[in-house]
């Protein structure tokens, strides 16, 4: 049984809730003209339309890739951590095919150190979450995630995924090796269902064991034990259903094609604040204020339940609540369209990732197409 968080973000459970490091912007490139909500200091005061604030978001990611298709290090992770997210992210705002390319062919060389965890000094294990990412990044950018960088057992990533499912017992259905108890989550659990449905691959155990991982008011957290299932959510503690697993969760079972036992609207709707945005833990700002990357995985919920304009308070949605952290026109022009964490005032490269699908309204798992060449910069006219 696995009881420790896992997330796209590692340290997401304990320091979501507070700063995130900022990073430099690199140099501007490819100008496109696009519409720029009124600053509010340093911010965007609303959100332009959707597909302007992703491409700039997507425009300002592009131009932080580095020539041999990695990222760098942020946060204290090494970039190729943040690669198969970014993938997926220039791919829903269709801009950055050449950045596109290259991470795909950096992953397709690089992907061993990432998807695998040391769990002794002389054993590693294959992380389901991490190999979930990049599924998802391989099916966005056409490549094969069955023979991914070569044809040998380690290459097909997909069959590695499905190796780690548990086939019988109390978890039976939950992704993640007994050994690694950090990616065995609802959370990481919804992320590997959306990579499964990207590749077509139908997986009702897995569906299941998410469905009764499920809290009576409509949430999820990390792990419902059975000697304590679902307390009320408690920042302080890190226990009870929260917004990231919950988030995720509903993507895995709506890209599963499989309904919940209740709907997941009413813990959503609890959880959101005034200005529209979601914290780690909802309902408590006294302890807790919204951040991005909660914000934005909210958002991509609701659009995969096509709720996204149905859940607001004091009318405004997740949408407004989001744009509020990008940086607009008052920032230095290498910041401009970027996503700020709290406690920061320049750009945060995984805020930025995880806004831009939502502000493009995509849900995971994001459909290959075509992209563009650009990397859109704000207009400031």
């Amino acid at each position: 049984m696995q009881t420790v968080h896992g997330s796209m973000r590692a340290v997401v459970l304990v320091t979501a809730l507070t700063a995130g490091l900022a990073i430099a912007g690199g140099p501007v490139a490819l100008s496109a003209t696009v519409a720029q909500a009124a600053p509010r200091g340093d911010l965007a005061a609303r959100p332009t339309t959707p597909p302007s604030a992703g491409a700039v978001a997507a425009g300002w990611l592009g131009r932080q890739f580095e020539r041999n298709g990695d990222l760098p290090e942020t946060e204290g992770e090494t970039g190729v951590n943040y690669v198969p997210l970014a993938v997926v992210a220039l791919a829903s705002a269709k801009v950055g095919s050449h950045q596109i390319s290259e991470a795909i062919a950096y992953l397709e060389r690089n992907f061993a150190s990432f998807v695998e965890v040391p769990v002794s000094k002389s054993k590693s294990v294959a992380d389901p979450g991490r190999l979930a990412e990049v599924i998802l990044a391989a099916v966005v950018a056409k490549a094969n995630p069955r023979a991914f960088g070569g044809t040998k057992p380690v290459n097909n990533l997909v069959a590695r995924l499905l190796a780690t499912q548990a086939r019988s017992g109390t978890d039976k259905g939950l992704f993640g090796s007994p050994e690694a108890p950090t990616d065995s989550t609802a959370f990481t659990q919804g992320l590997v269902l959306t990579a499964l449905a990207a590749v077509r691959q139908v997986n009702d155990s897995g569906a299941a064991w998410l469905v009764a991982q499920q809290c009576h008011d409509g949430g999820w957290e990390s792990y419902r034990s059975v000697s304590k299932p679902c307390p009320p959510p408690n920042p302080t503690t890190y226990t009870g259903p929260d917004t990231n697993d919950t988030a995720l969760a509903v993507e895995g079972l709506v890209a599963s094609k499989v309904s919940p036992k209740v709907s997941p609207l009413s813990f959503i709707k609890s959880s959101q604040y005034p200005g529209g945005g979601f914290a780690y833990y909802g309902g408590d700002a006294s302890s807790q204020a919204p951040d991005p990357d909660s914000t934005a995985m909210v958002a991509q919920a609701l659009v995969a339940l096509g709720k996204l304009s149905a859940v607001t308070r004091r009318g405004r949605g997740a949408e407004a609540g989001l744009a509020t952290f990008q940086l607009g026109c008052s920032s230095p022009v290498s910041q401009r369209g970027a996503y700020r964490y709290p406690g920061a005032s320049g750009p945060n490269l995984y805020a930025t990732i995880q806004a831009i699908p939502a502000v493009m309204r995509e849900a995971y798992p994001i459909a290959p197409g075509s992209a563009s060449r650009s990397l859109p910069v704000m207009s400031c006219k």
